[in-house]
């Protein structure tokens, strides 16, 4: 009983206090959270005193209070995503006029470029176009030469065709010369046995033959293709052959004696060389130790 009769008491005072105040001059705005407090503490005053209807006015008051309240922080809100947003879109723009700057200059530093590329390969073909002027020149300069020497060129022509049948003529008794020489060569090398002996040179034979050494160059490479000490190497090696074959119980040296050769191991590379084999494989063989084919030229 004392509780009620302490709230009725202070509900008293509240609305007694709320009664006596200008609640216009609390807050410059009554759309505030401080006014809400105010219209709370008048509800809770009635609601004290049993007046549920005025607990109703107020609370309602309350609510559109906050829905206004509401209402305004969501516009406070939106208007600062809207400033926010025109920053960044005011950002965006000055970031896409810089890439514009960049791509501008690009685009004028490859056009600038591409000019200059234009102009080299302009100056090349001047530079082309004059250096074939040139040679032009100079080619139609030759013909008109080659043209001027046809004529001479054409009875030299009919010399040359002239000259043929002498020249085949005189190559025929060239021929014949030497191959008569080439034969009285041979015939004194081998019926005199002149091959094994290791001092004959070429101007023993050219003083024989009463030739002169051009003759007898040009007279050997046309029969023989070889020169006048491989002619005789040849010869030398045949006859070891034979001597090998006649008398296997001949040492080397004996046999490169008796075939010319003055030099044992001198004979043994020429022997190798020609037929693959050492004198002493060959010498074996004769022997019967590996039955095989004497060596051919």
């Amino acid at each position: 009983m004392a509780d009620l009769n302490m709230r009725l008491f202070n509900s008293a005072n509240g609305l007694d206090y709320y009664q006596k105040t200008d609640l216009t001059e609390l807050t410059a705005d009554t759309i505030s959270q401080e006014f809400i407090g105010i219209l709370s503490n008048l509800s809770e005053a009635h609601r004290g005193m049993n007046d549920f209807q005025k607990v109703l006015q107020y609370q309602q008051r309350m609510q559109v209070i906050e829905d206004s309240l509401n209402a305004r922080n969501w516009k406070n809100e939106v208007a600062e995503l809207a400033t926010i947003y025109k920053l960044q879109e005011k950002e965006w723009h000055i970031r896409q006029k810089d890439e514009q700057l960049r791509n501008s200059f690009i685009i004028q530093t490859l056009l600038g470029c591409a000019f200059a590329l234009a102009l080299v390969l302009l100056w090349l073909a001047v530079r082309h176009i004059n250096t074939i002027k040139k040679k032009n020149q100079l080619i139609a300069g030759k013909l008109d030469s080659l043209m001027s020497y046809e004529e001479e060129l054409e009875k030299l022509h009919r010399q040359i065709d002239e000259s043929k049948i002498s020249v085949a003529e005189e190559q025929e008794r060239e021929d014949s010369i030497n191959k008569d020489l080439f034969r009285k060569m041979e015939r004194i090398i081998k019926d005199e046995k002149l091959y094994l002996m290791p001092e004959l040179v070429r101007q023993d034979m050219l003083a024989r033959l009463s030739v002169d050494k051009n003759r007898f160059a040009q007279m050997l490479q046309e029969n023989t293709n070889m020169t006048f000490s491989q002619y005789l190497t040849d010869l030398r090696l045949k006859h070891a052959l034979t001597e090998l074959k006649q008398h296997p119980n001949y040492t080397i040296q004996a046999i490169a004696e008796v075939s010319g050769f003055s030099n044992t191991r001198h004979f043994q590379r020429l022997f190798k060389a020609a037929y693959d084999m050492t004198p002493s494989e060959y010498k074996r063989h004769i022997q019967g130790k590996q039955p095989l084919e004497p060596p051919t030229d």
